[in-house]
């Protein structure tokens, strides 16, 4: 079966291409506040995705310098994601990407139940595991299970293609015992 570009969920609102543009409180010595900046990484991870138990972490000073590099990490379900900050001006707004991409293993799921669906004209039930969100190098893979009706169960191995979460992904051809 061939292979198909696709695009899940991935780390992408207000600032476009997998970043988070957000805003927070400078303080008098002229930093960006970090329990906000945590707060607030915190809150749009959690409304865009099924996780629980965000903690975030990012360095207890970030000077309100236009163009002051800083890192954060996220730890969620039980998988961790670097992410690079960037100050964007002197009132606190900062642009924050992810190392890697963020997927959502129910929105994958769905877009390739749909996907292959379509392809092999039958119903499709996908199934990625039972994780919610898979943090995923660029040109890293994962794997799901794809069982259609009347063909039997099979391996489908989905590769990342950006931060964004475009993907690809390839169908196992039916086994002898399928």
């Amino acid at each position: 079966m061939r292979s198909r570009a696709r695009s899940a969920i991935a780390l992408a609102v207000a600032a476009g291409a997998g970043g988070i543009l957000s805003s927070c409180d400078v303080g008098p010595s002229h930093t960006l506040n970090p329990k906000s900046v945590q707060s607030q990484i915190a809150k749009q991870l959690s409304s865009r995705y099924p996780v629980s138990g965000v903690l975030v972490v990012c360095p207890g000073k970030i000077p309100d310098q236009v163009g002051f590099k800083f890192s954060c990490t996220v730890s969620f379900n039980g998988g961790t994601v670097r992410l690079d900050g960037e100050v964007t001006s002197s009132k606190g707004s900062y642009n924050i990407r992810p190392e890697e991409a963020i997927i959502s293993t129910a929105q994958a799921a769905t877009t390739l139940e749909s996907d292959i669906s379509a392809q092999v004209h039958a119903t499709t039930k996908v199934d990625c595991g039972p994780v919610s969100v898979k943090v995923v190098p660029v040109g890293g893979q994962f794997s799901c299970q794809a069982t259609i009706t009347g063909q039997g169960t099979r391996r489908v191995t989905v590769t990342v293609e950006d931060l964004d979460g475009h993907f690809r992904y390839s169908v196992a051809p039916p086994s002898s015992s399928s």
